[in-house]
């Protein structure tokens, strides 16, 4: 999916908004992307091609804590499962939602450092030690000295408990490629989570072949009588000015003069924008970080009531604007079914429907997914040769009387 500069890879449920974990990777990094897995809506993976060795990011979110310990097991078993997969000559990296609070106990500082804010591990902070400790990883998060307040990851719904449950692992021998991981307040997106950032060195591999990007046309000009004709005009004239230039006119001169007189008449599209939000969204959203700006450098009642009122005010107005565009743009599509208007009505449809993303993972014979090529183009082997090879059933021929 993308979003103004980026495309988003994840994987989520259809309901709601728990569980969901994703990638949002800039455009000029498309190319990086060697494969993304979308394991279940608690775990994905993603490849990238970098320099000296590609790297692999695990993206999880766990269980809570007062999950059932058989729901805890599955999780980890999973995650894994799915780190033993990946090859060794990959630099693999876990982080996410790990809801881990991990401690300081001493037989653990060499997976863990010293730096955390909590004294003791909870229970799923130490099966996430233990997964650490099995695996020859460093917890990166608890490792850095900072300031308490950019340490904390998470804060409860009634803002009176603040925790470090969002993690970062990565192997120790490559523990040194991680300068720095700590929270920043700043970013608001409405949620009980701080904006994590791990600062990591290595060099992105782009791909070496480079394509030349397709131009796009506003052919909706093309409608406009008067607009039409100039396109038409423009495009004769200019194939008659060089056909009396040169001698034979070949495809390479139609095209330019084509795209020439498009670029000039009809222009490119319009990039297309969530037209819902709106200035009234836009204001409500400043109104919001405003008040939660002022919440978090004062921690005053007043301030914290008014930062709720700016919440509950903002996701009123988004909702509001949200289905007044939905009701228009119903409308309209139920005009242009009854007008004719296939095109158009499609292309509204199309908008209104849900984002389903294109999954391109490969599950073996036991449903797990596949990591390494080798064994993918095996499964796929095996897949057709099971299906184009299978032994056609033999039926009866029915009699045939003649009446």
């Amino acid at each position: 999916m993308k979003i103004n500069d980026y495309i988003v890879y994840y994987k989520g449920t259809d309901y709601g908004h728990h569980f969901g974990t994703g990638f949002a990777v800039h455009k000029n990094y498309e190319s990086c992307v060697r494969e993304f897995n979308p394991i279940s809506e608690r775990i994905c993976m993603i490849r990238l091609r970098t320099k000296p060795k590609d790297i692999c990011l695990i993206n999880i979110h766990a269980t809570t804590e007062n999950s059932d310990g058989v729901d805890k097991n599955e999780f980890y078993e999973e995650i894994t499962r799915i780190y033993d997969r990946v090859p060794e000559s990959v630099i693999k990296i876990v982080l996410g939602d790990a809801n881990a609070k991990i401690g300081k106990e001493l037989m653990f500082v060499p997976t863990i450092g010293l730096e955390s804010v909590h004294e003791e591990s909870n229970d799923n902070g130490q099966r996430i030690i233990s997964f650490a400790a099995s695996r020859s990883l460093v917890v990166s998060s608890t490792t850095f000295p900072h300031k308490e307040i950019h340490k904390y990851t998470w804060k409860s719904p009634d803002r009176r408990t603040m925790n470090q449950i969002d993690h970062v692992l990565i192997a120790k021998r490559y523990r040194s490629s991680i300068t720095d991981v700590r929270s920043y307040r700043g970013a608001d997106c409405d949620t009980d989570h701080f904006l994590v950032i791990c600062k990591f060195r290595l060099k992105l591999q782009r791909a070496s072949r480079y394509f030349q990007k397709a131009l796009k046309f506003n052919i909706e000009e093309l409608k406009d009588e008067e607009k039409r004709q100039k396109y038409i005009t423009e495009i004769t004239g200019k194939l008659n000015e060089r056909q009396g230039n040169e001698r034979k006119v070949n495809w390479s001169t139609i095209k330019k003069t084509i795209l020439e007189a498009a670029h000039s008449t009809l222009g490119e599209p319009k990039k297309r924008e969530n037209k819902w939000f709106n200035s009234d969204c836009r204001k409500a959203v400043k109104k919001r970080s405003e008040a939660r700006q002022r919440y978090l450098q004062l921690k005053t009642p007043l301030s914290e009531e008014k930062y709720e009122e700016e919440r509950r005010a903002c996701k009123r107005v988004m909702q509001r604007e949200k289905r007044n565009y939905m009701n228009e743009l119903l409308r309209e599509t139920e005009q242009d079914r009854s007008q004719g208007k296939i095109r158009n009505f499609f292309v509204k449809i199309k908008k209104y429907k849900q984002f389903n993303p294109n999954l391109k993972a490969v599950k073996d014979i036991d449903d797990n997914i596949l990591i390494d090529p080798i064994e993918k183009v095996t499964r796929w082997k095996n897949y057709f040769e099971e299906l184009l090879n299978s032994e056609l059933p033999v039926r009866p021929v029915p009699a045939w009387h003649r009446s």
